[in-house]
């Protein structure tokens, strides 16, 4: 078996959660009472849950006409685009983003977290998740052939906060994790970080990890 066969092979699993239905496979035992009326699947966006955004026909076919002028851009993506993107990240954080060093344009949160961890995770690198957190973490940090080390997060327990065992996270780092991934809101549970533990995990991250650049 060659490597990239391997990485596959350790990933187990040929469907992210939600898609067994799609498969006609057995669906997952999500944790909670079952909720009467018709099931739905909110796993990939398979909801029609939004309308387009207002001039999005339009905004296609002009590029539809536009041809093969735009069928290659900058590996960071189309300079105007990230330049727009840069203005309007840097108004909503208050912090300076730079369009050519800072952003590269993606086809999707996959496309994204697939360049970080691959640029990030080198094979035996320690790096701690979030349990439960998305899917594709876990299985990002295996494919780079990184090492899981599990944070508990008891959102049961924790209304008003994720529940995140934030010295559980400390002892991670002082054992030597590399890097620290999760989402917020934490995906597959709802709950929202809170100000306090986003504050908390940007100190350890900084105080207890040496810069990559």
């Amino acid at each position: 078996m060659d490597s990239i066969s391997e990485k596959f092979a350790k990933l187990g699993c040929d469907n992210a959660p939600g898609q067994e239905t799609l498969q006609k496979e057995t669906p997952l035992d999500l944790r909670g009472p079952r909720l009467s009326g018709a099931p739905v699947d909110f796993s990939h966006g398979d909801v029609d849950a939004f309308e387009p955004l207002p001039g999005s026909l339009e905004v296609f076919t002009s590029g539809f006409y536009k041809g093969g002028k735009q069928a290659y851009t900058e590996y960071r993506g189309k300079n105007s685009i990230r330049r727009e993107v840069a203005e309007k990240l840097a108004a909503f954080t208050g912090a300076s983003i730079d369009p050519d060093t800072n952003l590269i344009l993606t086809p999707g949160t996959q496309g994204a977290l697939f360049l970080a961890m691959g640029a990030l995770v080198a094979k035996g690198d320690r790096v701690a998740i979030v349990e439960p957190d998305y899917f594709a973490n876990r299985k990002l940090v295996e494919f780079f052939d990184g090492s899981l080390v599990p944070i508990p997060m008891n959102y049961y327990e924790s209304p008003e906060k994720s529940g995140i065992d934030l010295a559980s996270l400390e002892a991670a780092f002082k054992s030597g994790v590399k890097l620290f991934l999760f989402s917020n809101p934490n995906n597959p549970t709802g709950a929202v970080y809170s100000y306090d533990e986003i504050c908390s995990i940007a100190a350890l991250a900084k105080n207890m990890t040496p810069p990559f650049w």
